[in-house]
Order: C-alpha cells, then structure tokens, then sequence
C-alpha cells in the first residue's frame, strides 16, 4: 500500500506540473507568443509521456492491491480500493490522495478547454481577417479597357501577393 501511495503522491507533483505548464500556455496563446507555445507544447508532450507510463505503474500496484484484497472486479477505483481498506490505517490517505488527483484532473480539463477556446477564437479571428482582406481586394479591383468599359479580373489576392 505504501508504493500505491507513494506513488500516487509523485503523480500529484506531475499534475501540479502539467497545470503550471497548462496555464502559461494560456497566456502565451493571449499574447500570440508561438515560440514560447511551441517550447511549452512540448514540454507538455514529454511530460504526459512520462505521466502515462507511471499511470500504467499505478494500474499495476493498484492490481496488485487487489488481489491481495480478493477483488475479481476489474472496473475499480482508487475510491473503491481505498472503501474495501476503511479499517486500515492508510485509508484517510487514500481517499485524500483520490479527491486532490480529481481536482487536478478537473483544473487541466477546465485549462484545456479554455486553452481550446482561445485557440479556435484565434483561428476565427485569422479566417475573418483573411476574408476581409480578400473582399476589400475583391470591391476595391475594377479595370476598364480604352472605351471605359469594366473588364473582369481573374486573379485573386494571393495570386497578386507573388
């Protein structure tokens, strides 16, 4: 039990790293800075990595637990697993460490979905402008041959750009 725990601890220090990681991303997305987007992207990537391998450790000690407890059931939880020990001594530990991993888990799910927000609010922002541009191009473009008669153009904005 103390490995589970102990282990569970160093996850709460990962989240807590994902989460500072996740909110300046935030303010990098804000203020269009892309380099430090990039650098923070992948730090988070490698991050996760190791996340995911510790998190199939954590399966395995948690396993572990269960077989020593007789569980067949192999749908438990860490709230479930931390139920069937009540009288033991890590039990408030357990049910400690389950509530803090879940709220971490809700700030990086709220961080995300802003993060994603703010990205497709960017995204719209470059779709509009580029539509602005080419229709002000498009309204503005009128030529007229030797009589003054209009003659349509068939290029577009990006083919005048090169």
């Amino acid at each position: 039990m103390q490995n589970l725990t102990d282990h569970l601890t160093a996850q709460l220090i990962d989240f807590d790293a994902l989460i500072v990681l996740s909110e300046a991303k935030t303010e990098h997305i804000v203020s269009n800075n892309y380099e430090e987007l990039s650098k923070i992207t992948s730090a988070e990537s490698t991050l996760v990595g190791k996340m995911q391998k510790n998190e199939k450790i954590r399966e395995e000690l948690m396993r572990e637990i269960a077989i020593v407890l007789n569980i067949t059931d192999t749908s438990y939880t860490l709230t479930y697993l931390a139920e069937m020990i009540k009288e033991q001594e890590e039990y408030e530990l357990l049910i400690k460490l389950a509530e803090q991993t879940r709220e971490r888990m809700e700030r990086l799910r709220a961080l995300n979905l802003h993060n994603k927000e703010l990205v497709e609010s960017s995204l719209d922002y470059i779709d509009f402008s580029v539509n602005v541009i080419h229709s002000s191009y498009e309204s503005d473009k009128r030529f007229y041959d030797a009589k003054d008669t209009e003659i349509a153009d068939t290029t577009s904005f990006f083919d005048a750009m090169s």
